[in-house]
């Protein structure tokens, strides 16, 4: 276990830990309290054999939406099955296709910035070649929190 120094750090399963001892590997993080694993977005069976969908994961965490959902919405917009796809330039146009607002934020530095400047609301966020989202304040998909940040929007 890695201890991480968070003031008040509340587990995604409601349980308030303060400094928490977390296992942190690939952008999991195990609660030391409750022992479940949080921070993987996961894909459902059908899209095993899916790759290279950060994308997908990232805003279907943002959004609450269903991944196939999401997948689909992202394909409208030109992104193949297994293959990457501008976020930046199309976020937006998703967005609209999926029915919420998407708000572009002022960032700057890296994520763990971010995320003491942003410390509530859905977001989807962009690092170089990687996207990823954070949900009041929990990231998922990155395990690098010092990672420059290149984009954000807010999911609403």
């Amino acid at each position: 276990m890695t201890h991480v120094d968070i003031d008040d750090f509340e587990c995604p399963c409601d349980n308030k830990i303060g400094n928490a001892d977390l296992n942190i590997k690939n952008g999991i993080y195990t609660c030391g309290r409750c022992g479940k694993e949080h921070g993987k977005i996961q894909r459902p069976e059908e899209y095993k054999n899916e790759n290279l969908d950060c994308t997908v994961r990232a805003l279907s965490k943002a959004t609450g939406k269903k991944y196939s959902e999401v997948h689909d919405a992202w394909n409208k917009v030109g992104r193949k099955n297994r293959k990457r796809i501008s976020a930046k330039n199309n976020v937006q146009k998703v967005c609209n296709i999926l029915g919420v607002k998407a708000k572009q934020v002022k960032r700057s530095g890296n994520v763990n910035k971010f995320i003491k400047q942003n410390p509530e609301g859905n977001f989807f966020c962009l690092k170089r070649s990687h996207a990823f989202a954070i949900n009041n304040g929990m990231i998922y998909d990155l395990s690098n929190t010092k990672s420059h940040l290149k984009g954000a929007w807010e999911i609403k």
